[in-house]
C-alpha cells in the first residue's frame, strides 16, 4: 500500500511539472468550439411544431429541476499520461463547478474550479494558482480530451449542452438528432434511447470530430437522470473517464464562494 502511495504521489509531482510548463501557454490560446457556442433559445426556434424540434426540447429539459450536485468517484485518463485518481465535485447550475483530485490519503492535490466568469487551477503540491477568462480554457490539458468546463458542469448534473443552431436533422430510428448551422455543417449530435441521452458528438465547423461523450445513466424515482459513468474521447484516441461512485442532489445550499479561488 505504502508502495502505491508514493508511486502515485510521485505521477503527481511529475503532473505538476508538466502543468507549470503548459499552463502559461494553454492560458494564451482560445478554446475552439463548434460555431454556435452558445445555448440554443427554444423560444427564438424557426420551427415550434416539428416533431423533432419536441424531442430537442423534451431533452434540453432533463434535469431542468436539479440545480445543484456533489459526489465523489474515479477518474481514468488514457492520453500522453496515462493516470488513474479519485475526485470530488461540486456544481451549481448554470456555470459554477468545483472539481478536486485526491491523493490516496482524499487530500486534494489539484483544484479546478469555475465562478462563471474565471477559470482557476490551484496545485497543493508546489502553490500554483493560475487564473484565467473561462471562455480561453480547454480542459485537454487536464483530461486529455478538449472538453469546455461548461460541458463537464452540464454532464455531471446529468444535463445535456444543446448548441445554438440553424436545423435538426432526425434519425431514421427516432434515436439520434443532429445540429447543423447556417453552413448545413454539423456541429453536434445527441443520441438518446426514450428519456435519456446515450452520447453527444461535437464537431468543429469542418465536421471533424472535437469529441464525443458516452453516458450511463439510470432514472431514478424522482424521474431524474443519474450519471454513473462519463466517457470522454476524441479522434486522436484520448480517452478519459469519469467513474461517479456516489452522487448528492438534495438540500446542498451551496455557498457560490467556495468557486472562486485565491491564491495563498
Amino acid at each position: 500500500m505504502l508502495y502505491l502511495f508514493q508511486k502515485q504521489i510521485k505521477f503527481f509531482l511529475l503532473l505538476t511539472l508538466l502543468l507549470s510548463t503548459i499552463l502559461p501557454i494553454i492560458s494564451c490560446t482560445t478554446f475552439t468550439e463548434p460555431t454556435k457556442t452558445e445555448l440554443f433559445d427554444a423560444s427564438k426556434h424557426k420551427d415550434l411544431n416539428s416533431e423533432s424540434f419536441k424531442l430537442l426540447l423534451n431533452i434540453s429539459l432533463i434535469n431542468s429541476t436539479l440545480q445543484e450536485s456533489k459526489g465523489i468517484g474515479k477518474l481514468n485518463v488514457k492520453s500522453e499520461e496515462v493516470f488513474s485518481s479519485r475526485f470530488a465535485w461540486i456544481a451549481k447550475f448554470p456555470d459554477k463547478l468545483r472539481l478536486e483530485i485526491l491523493s490516496p490519503a482524499g487530500t486534494p492535490v489539484y483544484t479546478i474550479a469555475t465562478d462563471g466568469t474565471f477559470f482557476y487551477f490551484k496545485s497543493y503540491l508546489d502553490n500554483k494558482f493560475y487564473k484565467q477568462d473561462v471562455n480561453k480554457v480547454s480542459l485537454k490539458e487536464f483530461v486529455g480530451v478538449p472538453i469546455s468546463i461548461r460541458n463537464l458542469l452540464y454532464f455531471l448534473l446529468g444535463r445535456t449542452p444543446v448548441y445554438d443552431h440553424n436545423n435538426i436533422i432526425a434519425g431514421d430510428k427516432n434515436d439520434l438528432l443532429s445540429l447543423v448551422d447556417e453552413n448545413e455543417k454539423i456541429i453536434e449530435k445527441i443520441y438518446f434511447k426514450e428519456k435519456i441521452v446515450t452520447k453527444i458528438e461535437f464537431s468543429c465547423p469542418k465536421e471533424k470530430l472535437l469529441y464525443k461523450a458516452d453516458f450511463l445513466s439510470k432514472l431514478n424515482s424522482d424521474d431524474l437522470i443519474i450519471p454513473k459513468k462519463i466517457v470522454l474521447s476524441d479522434s486522436e484516441k484520448n480517452r478519459c473517464e469519469f467513474k461517479i461512485d456516489r452522487f448528492y442532489f438534495k438540500n446542498l445550499k451551496q455557498n457560490i464562494s467556495i468557486f472562486t479561488l485565491k491564491k495563498d
